[in-house]
């Protein structure tokens, strides 16, 4: 009888990428994500490589997370909302809060949507520095465009996409402004 050989699919790689991340094997990740397609003749998706920046992240290689993050223009992996969640989170561990309000920035200038992750992972970031840069992140959280001269508080009055704010972005901003006093 002949031998079959399963055939790897996108589908195989997402899950086995998927297994890496939840049980802290990011180095694993990062192997599978980088093999040659000669190797592993698998299509790199967004999902891919968001579940392998993720894997990053939460292993604490934030500079590896987000160079994966940048080579993602350069491959056939278009980013999403994810991906810039997951970015800002990586940035926001790091303590770089100037960076994660950048990308939240770049994902206005980009055409997607600021969701409530991002937004309170970007809000987050800049508690732990104090007043002035929350006040920032809540300007830019809350507006489709990043000029704004208003108080910190309208972001608890507005949404992040222009509606009525999510509780849980407001619960954030709330919560960071306390953590300044």
């Amino acid at each position: 009888m002949a031998e079959q050989r399963l055939q790897p699919n996108e589908i195989h790689l997402n899950a086995c990428l998927s297994v890496c991340e939840a049980s802290g094997a990011w180095p694993l990740a990062v192997r599978l994500l980088a093999r040659p397609p000669a190797e592993l003749p698998v299509h790199r998706s967004t999902v891919a490589y968001n579940t392998t920046i993720s894997a990053c992240e939460k292993g604490h290689q934030w500079e590896l997370a987000l160079q994966l993050g940048q080579q993602m223009s350069d491959k056939a992996a278009p980013k999403d909302h994810i991906t810039y969640g997951v970015c800002i989170r990586a940035w926001e561990k790091a303590g770089l809060w100037q960076h994660a309000l950048g990308l939240l920035e770049d994902m206005g200038r980009v055409a997607l949507q600021k969701d409530t992750v991002c937004c309170s992972a970007a809000i987050s970031s800049c508690a732990i520095l104090g007043a002035a840069s929350l006040q920032i992140a809540s300007q830019k959280a809350s507006r489709g465009t990043w000029e704004s001269t208003e108080p910190a508080s309208v972001p608890a009055r507005k949404a992040h996409s222009g509606g009525a704010p999510t509780r849980f972005c407001t619960n954030w901003t709330l919560r960071a402004s306390a953590a300044t006093r």
